[in-house]
């Protein structure tokens, strides 16, 4: 990374210019937003260069809203890389396609569809197609070397403005201890992150990101580097989940409802 110093003058003239072009662009600025807009209202959108841990326990839905994250951001025109560990592209794009045409993800996988569903999925199918280069899911990667030189080509092409690893715990090294491995791994997309001028948004089981017996998230080690912390969690309504938002640099913490549908692998706002 290049080292230079900027001074008052240069920092203060660059955050006047933001706040202007806020101004004239009603505060339409170049951060990619979550798509739900009780998380964006909190978080202010991703930030560049900011390292978003999202955890939760096994088949609560953080990947299907990772995924959402991804769409909604990629149907704003940003460039999005998903980088799945744990699913080839094609399983990740049928998710996709599921939420957006909300067909059952079983049904689809099978390929069981009655007519309409299968119009639905042909639609959803089309539209999502249209957003070419700027939602590229990653398949074969499982290092952070091999996911920053990924991410250096895309950026070079002009192609890049988040990015999505699925999932922390099958990144790990077995030259390391666990512990050592997560805090190194961390570190390494924080950097990557501040590097490229892009936020990095890092997926994880809850076996690092425990619960209390009053349900609140606890900060473990590698945790402690990450700007902006998401918990995933069940809420007390079957149909809806919890987004904590445990840890924000950046200004407020809480609590986020939205509806889940774990047959569609989507969701939805909750109108107050």
């Amino acid at each position: 990374m290049k080292q230079f110093n900027k001074d008052a003058s240069f920092l203060a003239k660059d955050l006047l210019g933001l706040l202007d072009a806020n101004a004239i662009t009603k505060d339409q600025t170049s951060r990619v937003t979550s798509g739900i807009f009780d998380i964006d209202k909190n978080i202010g959108g991703w930030q560049k260069g900011d390292l978003i841990i999202l955890g939760s326990r096994p088949a609560v839905g953080k990947t299907a809203l990772a995924t959402k994250f991804a769409l909604e951001a990629a149907k704003d025109g940003f460039a999005v890389a998903f980088f799945s560990l744990e699913m080839s592209a094609e399983q990740m794009f049928t998710r996709i396609i599921a939420a957006e045409s909300g067909v059952d993800y079983s049904k689809l996988r099978k390929n069981k569809l009655t007519p309409r569903e299968q119009y639905q999925v042909v639609h959803a199918t089309r539209s999502t197609g249209c957003l070419e280069e700027r939602l590229i899911i990653g398949e074969g990667f499982s290092s952070v070397q091999t996911i920053q030189i990924e991410c250096e080509k895309l950026k070079k092409d002009k192609r890049l403005d988040l990015v999505i690893i699925d999932y922390l715990q099958l990144m790990g090294s077995s030259e390391l201890d666990e512990k050592q491995s997560f805090d190194e791994i961390a570190k390494n997309l924080k950097t990557m992150a501040k590097t490229l001028d892009v936020p990095v948004i890092l997926l994880s089981q809850a076996t690092k990101i425990t619960e209390s017996q009053n349900g609140e998230a606890l900060a473990g080690p590698f945790i402690d580097i990450a700007d902006v912390v998401l918990h995933v969690r069940h809420a007390k309504d079957a149909e809806e989940i919890e987004v904590v938002i445990a840890k924000n640099r950046h200004g407020a913490i809480g609590n986020v409802e939205v509806r889940f549908n774990a047959n569609t692998l989507s969701f939805s706002e909750i109108e107050s």
